[in-house]
């Protein structure tokens, strides 16, 4: 099993540094990761930057898929949920999962696009869009009460990325309507290019 002692990909960013042409690279690879698991049927369900691993050689990885939702839904008991529901991809849940009434949201290729977006976004920002609310209610508050609608293009992201990240961001748009996986991977290849 490798090791990936470069860690996260913010944190290999904030200690070594990367161009932006390099974490287009990583984002290319992190999202056709994504739209194989969805050709698989497979949710990830806990897309965030601490679950993208710089690896030894470089190469970025994404991990831990859907094992923090498999977990939340079978293993926790429901009097102790509420004490780990809100995990450290806080700021890369939508307000409807934030806001869901039900305990267990059930996660779906749309809120992996959504978390994909936001993630995005944190990689070209270089820190997490609500980072200064640490995990506290104000950061659930912050989120759920749609704070990505508040979020601005970030230096070095196209404006074509941009728009298409910021549509989803909004969650104004019905999920069938939004940018798709595709079309996000599309653009970070032709920026690759």
């Amino acid at each position: 099993m490798q090791e990936y002692r470069n860690g996260n990909i913010l944190e290999y960013i904030d200690r070594v540094g990367a161009s932006y042409l390099q974490r287009t690279r990583w984002l290319l690879h992190v999202a056709t990761a994504l739209q194989y698991l969805h050709g698989a049927d497979i949710i990830h369900g806990n897309v965030h930057v601490n679950n993208i691993l710089i690896s030894d050689d470089g190469g970025a990885r994404l991990a831990d898929a859907a094992i923090y939702t498999t977990i939340i839904r079978h293993f926790v008991p429901s009097d102790i949920l509420w004490k780990i529901r809100f995990p450290d991809s806080l700021s890369c849940k939508s307000a409807e999962e934030i806001l869901a009434e039900e305990s267990r949201p059930t996660p779906t290729l749309y809120r992996d696009i959504f978390a994909l977006a936001v993630t995005i976004w944190t990689v070209y920002k270089g820190k997490e869009p609500f980072q200064m609310y640490d995990q506290t209610p104000q950061t659930v508050q912050q989120v759920g009460s749609y704070g990505h609608r508040n979020l601005g293009a970030v230096e070095g992201m196209s404006d074509g990325l941009w728009r298409l990240l910021s549509i989803v961001m909004k969650q104004e748009t019905a999920p069938e309507n939004a940018p798709s996986l595709g079309d996000i991977i599309s653009e970070l290849r032709e920026l690759v290019n």
